[in-house]
């Protein structure tokens, strides 16, 4: 196994032996990525896996790659940010970038509370991040309880969406 960041495996249990590259992207937050990424795939055509550590247990733990036999691997053009939101880290091989996490901009958080979102090259396109940045703060203390430490801006402290 292939760590880059130790701390988001300080509150989760490590996830053994895996032929997987884990990134940390936050402390609670991990991806997953091939260690060929040229030619390896997860199920489903993924490049990259997003795992967060919620109730001391990682949420998504399947890391088997198998080599890419339909195509999913290809060639996007550059990707366009969500609004409102950067590129943090981009995942990349030697034919380019195949991924990217965004972060939402100072200020803004994502609307599902999550710490960022990821956005991935499948043949040839870019999948579509299905959420938005908004204003919001940070959480604090005992605040909302979401899965993220996060929540917009309206959402009253200690709880949800209304």
């Amino acid at each position: 196994m292939h760590l880059e960041g130790a701390l988001a495996l300080a509150s989760c249990p490590s996830f053994g032996t895996t032929s997987a590259t884990l990134h940390t992207l936050h402390p609670s937050l991990v991806a997953l990525t091939c260690p060929t990424p040229e030619s390896e795939v997860f199920a489903g055509d993924e490049r990259v896996r997003v795992s967060q550590c919620f109730g001391g247990q990682w949420t998504v733990v399947d890391d088997a790659c198998a080599a890419d036999s339909k195509g999913a691997i290809g060639e996007c053009p550059p990707a366009t940010p969500p609004a409102n939101s950067i590129s943090n880290k981009d995942f990349s091989d030697s034919n380019g970038v195949f991924a990217s996490y965004y972060e939402c901009t100072e200020g803004q958080v994502w609307l599902s509370g999550m710490p960022g979102q990821v956005s991935q090259c499948i043949a040839g396109n870019w999948t579509q991040v299905l959420d938005v940045c908004t204003e919001g703060r940070r959480r604090r203390g005992h605040g909302w309880e979401g899965p993220g430490a996060l929540a917009p801006i309206g959402w009253p402290l200690g709880s949800g969406p209304q």
